[in-house]
């Protein structure tokens, strides 16, 4: 009894995570914040998580004609479906690990539950522009990935007539705006999916955030418009480092990459997070920088001045909704251990504190806050420097 008991209790003890495992379910407490589905697929399932839901069956066609059209393409060497299993059978192991949790599915199943999303000459879900953008959104899903180990297989066996490497076909695919241009490449990089190819083209670590702190952390406490008035300069960086290149210098000038709040930007960004989240081999690069514009953007009116400073980089939305996603692209449930930008806060908010820039902030707060206020002051002091002179006037005219 006492074996069938202890066999009982291993059989229920969970198996110990893979140095490999990249691939999470997003955690309750990182999801309250926002919309929640943002972390689920609308019409394409490529991970084992979603697998079956009634939503995402109408795709499930469209991946047959894809399998077919990638077998029938033209090559030195024939690819046939058997090529493809086998070669994907010997990384079931592997792929299988990099799965946070159980795939129950059998061996044949998994092998079957393949993505083959090839770009088709004039297919319908690419002309169909709400369609392409649905599909760029559900690839980036961190619980809807495939290992890249898997697709560089089938893209080895397939050998398409391009020259790209797998991560510059992802990226072109699912950041073909003109937003992204000056973020660097790195074709070097080893990927663990999807998401792992955006998150290091799109936020790659710039040398400001290297020396980040691990000791207690310091944030912004005060948002755009009190730093502004106190005498913060705002300008918009155009970085080689991308978009965590985010400076403050001792003149008082803070230098933000332009935000561009877009419907992939507030879907991509909350599930990179969470990636940083899940994986402890993970920096928290983009958590800080959202925790960072979350604390600089907190109104309108702070939507509104980044905007004026072209840095914030939208035309259809308006502000107020701006500082709602940009405060809901992170759950106040996520922790990071080491802050990116733990210096410049510490350096903006001493710079804030300072009593100068306090005294200008109230100044510009109580009597500049409107136009009719600033005129009000000055007339206030005209009137006052009238009455000085006239006085020094009359006073001289006795003598």
């Amino acid at each position: 009894e006492d074996s069938l008991l202890a066999a009982g209790i291993m059989a229920q003890v969970p198996r110990k995570l893979s140095s490999n495992c990249s691939i999470f379910r997003v955690p309750p407490r990182l999801r309250y914040n926002g919309d929640e589905k943002v972390y689920e697929p609308c019409i394409v399932s490529i991970g084992p998580y979603h697998h079956g839901k009634e939503n995402l069956k109408a795709m499930e066609e469209h991946k047959n004609r894809y399998l077919r059209s990638l077998l029938n393409r033209k090559s030195p060497i024939k690819l046939t479906l058997k090529h493809i299993v086998r070669a994907i059978r010997e990384l079931e192991k592997d792929a299988r690990a990099c799965y946070a949790e159980p795939i129950n599915l059998t061996s044949d199943e998994f092998l079957f539950y393949r993505c083959f999303e090839p770009v088709v000459a004039n297919d319908p879900i690419y002309t169909s522009s709400w369609m392409y953008s649905s599909m760029r959104l559900d690839l980036a899903l961190l619980e809807n990935q495939l290992p890249q180990i898997v697709l560089q297989c089938i893209y080895s066996l397939a050998r398409p007539p391009c020259s790209c490497s797998l991560n510059q076909l992802v990226c072109y695919f699912m950041t073909p705006s003109s937003q992204y241009e000056n973020t660097s490449y790195n074709s070097a990089f080893k990927a663990n999916h999807i998401l792992d190819v955006l998150r290091n083209h799109l936020f790659p670590l710039p040398r400001s955030m290297e020396n980040d702190s691990e000791s207690i952390h310091e944030y912004t406490q005060y948002s755009a418009t009190d730093l502004w008035e106190a005498g913060v300069q705002f300008k918009r960086k155009d970085s080689k480092y991308g978009l965590l290149d985010i400076t403050f210098s001792n003149e008082g000038v803070l230098e933000i990459p332009s935000i561009f709040v877009s419907d992939t930007w507030i879907v991509y960004l909350p599930n990179i997070i969470a990636l940083e989240q899940c994986c402890r081999d993970y920096e928290n690069r983009v958590t800080s920088y959202v925790i960072l514009l979350d604390g600089l953007i907190n109104t309108k009116d702070d939507v509104k001045l980044l905007r004026d400073k072209k840095i914030i980089n939208v035309m259809w939305k308006e502000d107020e909704l701006i500082a709602t996603e940009i405060g809901n692209l992170c759950s106040k449930g996520a922790f990071i251990s080491r802050f990116g930008y733990d210096d410049l806060c510490r350096r903006m908010n001493a710079h804030r504190r300072t009593n100068w820039n306090k005294w200008r902030s109230s100044l510009r707060r109580n009597y500049f806050n409107t136009p009719w206020a600033s005129l009000s002051l000055v007339a206030a002091v005209v009137l006052l420097l009238l009455t000085f002179l006239q006085t020094l006037f009359s006073i001289l005219s006795y003598y």
